[in-house]
């Protein structure tokens, strides 16, 4: 006998369990993040890009550390003072070097 998946009608509670821990800034400070724009990308996808992942603000205040091929961004969530490193390629390095803060 074979079974549809997924399930009609989804899962019943019960069988889901629930962690008792909830999520926190600290555990997302732990993971390596990598921009995701193009250099050719619109002003408003590099602002998504940078918008905090925290509360999903764009009101981003950034300053870039340059290495000498790739660089990174320090960015601080204005609305829930969030701050994190952003990791560049060159070609991101590049245009945030070009565009105004």
């Amino acid at each position: 006998m074979r079974t549809a998946t997924p399930q009609p009608g989804g899962f019943l509670l019960q069988f889901i369990h629930f962690s008792g821990r909830s999520a926190n800034l600290r555990d997302m400070d732990q993971t390596l993040e990598l921009a995701n724009f193009r250099g050719n990308d619109e002003p408003c996808l590099v602002e998504a890009a940078l918008a905090c992942r925290a509360c999903l603000s764009s009101d981003v205040e950034w300053s870039l550390l340059v290495d000498d091929f790739e660089g990174q961004v320090e960015c601080r969530c204005r609305s829930c003072d969030y701050r994190r490193m952003v990791s560049l390629t060159s070609e991101q390095t590049l245009r945030l070097s070009l565009q105004p803060a």
